[in-house]
């Protein structure tokens, strides 16, 4: 293969990457919500990492660069709402009993809503 056509495929593939990945931003939670058994967002953020379903969900640190929003709480068990960057709430998941299932579940509810809003545009 040619040097200039391999750089362009490897351009194009990097940018269709770059382009199926959504950004997630994870809400502060407030030390009344969590009491003292609840998980942190770092360890929210963290599980992104270890689940097989947020390979195209990405981090970020401010809300206004994010594709999504997430709230979670803990009481017991893990709440979650999630929000499009327009502000509608998309999703949401509650009574789950690992901080790693509900970031998969998060995961999922922004992947059929990224399906669901690709479909529409169809």
């Amino acid at each position: 293969m040619p040097k200039k056509m391999l750089v362009t495929t490897l351009f194009v593939a990097a940018f269709a990457a770059h382009l199926s990945a959504q950004t997630l931003f994870v809400a502060p939670i407030t030390d009344s919500v969590l009491g003292d058994d609840g998980p942190t967002r770092y360890e929210y953020i963290m599980n992104l990492d270890d689940r097989s379903e947020c390979e195209t969900v990405e981090p970020v640190a401010r809300e206004e660069l994010a594709d999504y929003t997430v709230w979670f709480e803990f009481e017991e068990r893990h709440y979650a709402l999630v929000w499009d960057s327009s502000g509608r709430l998309v999703g949401d998941r509650d009574n789950v009993r690992s901080s790693g299932n509900i970031v998969k579940d998060v995961c999922e509810i922004i992947l059929r809503h990224e399906e669901a809003v690709r479909g529409d545009g169809d």
